[in-house]
């Protein structure tokens, strides 16, 4: 019977353990996996984060070194981000490259067009369960810190998410595999443990990057370095205090940026007030000699009008001279003929008599 009740308590004590280590795991799981909405989130490189259905993993992050004189970056560096997918929605989806940009000190900087031209872009139509993976490559500065973001619409909804990668994560390019997870460069031992990766999933390295980072943004509180990994909250916390940093420094630059445009908007205006000024004191110059002009054609106009008018009157008056003239004359004429008459008819009643 003790053996009996034995063997029974053993079994529930396996029983438990086992219920307990997956109720572990299941936490861990839950803890590697992040989702987006439609608020912009920050997540860590090589956690899986799941996107109105669509499972995304930002894989590593290397710099490109193969491009020639002619297509060099403009901005110094070309940097080149592995990405896998997977759809999880009972409809196909669409995922493409124009869903990601890239941000540096909250300046967003183009992609990067060189190489053959099959990298940087891609789109795909993903069935349910079918995976696929993807590179996105920008033309960027030297920097410590860059930041992924993405905003799209899967299938319904509006997603957005962020993943900020840090110096101390990339690699020079090696043409490695999509499928490759980042590379974390770490100043602990080879022999860490796989639970010590697990309670401090950043590396050193990649946490003094973040450090070196928020200690260029700010002008008193300094932060020092760590010796060991760091957990994701230790991580995306000061993350987080860099993003606002960054926020904080953009909106000081949209300040200025107003200002200048406000100073330049007020010296334009000054500029346009004075040419307007000297417009309407030349467009006055010439009315004015425009209205001396047209006085003097009037009264030049009414001088030759009135000349006008005096020598068609004397025409007048001398065409009514030669006409009463004529008229005299030939009642005149007329007197003579019937005079004439008047002597030729006595002559001729004098002959009959």
């Amino acid at each position: 019977m003790k053996r009996l009740l034995f063997l029974m308590v053993s079994v529930l004590f396996l029983l438990s353990a086992c219920s307990s280590n997956k109720s572990e795991e299941k936490a861990e799981a839950d803890e590697e996996r992040g989702e987006a909405t439609d608020k912009m989130k920050l997540f860590r490189v090589g956690q899986t984060v799941t996107a109105d259905g669509v499972d995304i993993k930002v894989m590593k992050a290397e710099y490109v070194n193969d491009y020639d004189e002619y297509s060099a970056p403009e901005n110094g560096k070309v940097l080149k981000v592995y990405l896998k997918f997977k759809n999880n929605n009972k409809d196909q989806v669409l995922v493409d490259s124009s869903a990601f940009s890239m941000k540096v000190r909250g300046e967003n900087y183009p992609e990067w067009y060189g190489g053959d031209g099959t990298d940087g872009m891609f789109s795909h139509q993903l069935n349910q369960g079918n995976t696929a993976t993807g590179t996105l490559i920008y033309d960027v500065p030297e920097s410590n810190f860059y930041t992924l973001e993405m905003d799209t619409n899967f299938n319904l909804k509006n997603v957005k998410a962020k993943w900020n990668i840090s110096k101390a994560m990339i690699k020079e390019g090696n043409g490695g595999s999509d499928e490759t997870e980042v590379t974390k460069t770490s100043s602990s031992k080879d022999d860490d443990s796989d639970s010590d990766s697990k309670d401090y999933p950043y590396t050193a390295d990649e946490y003094n990057a973040l450090v070196d980072e928020y200690n260029a943004l700010t002008d008193g509180e300094k932060m020092n370095h760590v010796t060991r990994g760091v957990t994701n909250k230790e991580y995306n916390d000061l993350a987080a205090r860099v993003e606002k940093l960054y926020e904080e420094l953009g909106a000081e630059y949209e300040k200025e940026y107003q200002k200048q445009l406000d100073q330049e908007e007020a010296e334009w205006q000054k500029e346009q007030d004075r040419l307007d000024k000297e417009f309407d004191a030349e467009m006055k110059r010439q009315d004015e000699a425009y209205a001396r002009e047209e006085a003097q054609r009037q009264k030049q106009e009414a001088a030759d009008q009135k000349a006008y008018e005096a020598e068609q009157k004397r025409i007048e008056e001398q065409e009514a001279r030669e006409a009463a003239a004529a008229e005299k004359q030939e009642q005149e004429l007329a007197r003579q003929e019937a005079e004439q008459q008047k002597q030729l008819d006595k002559e001729a009643s004098m002959t009959e008599e």
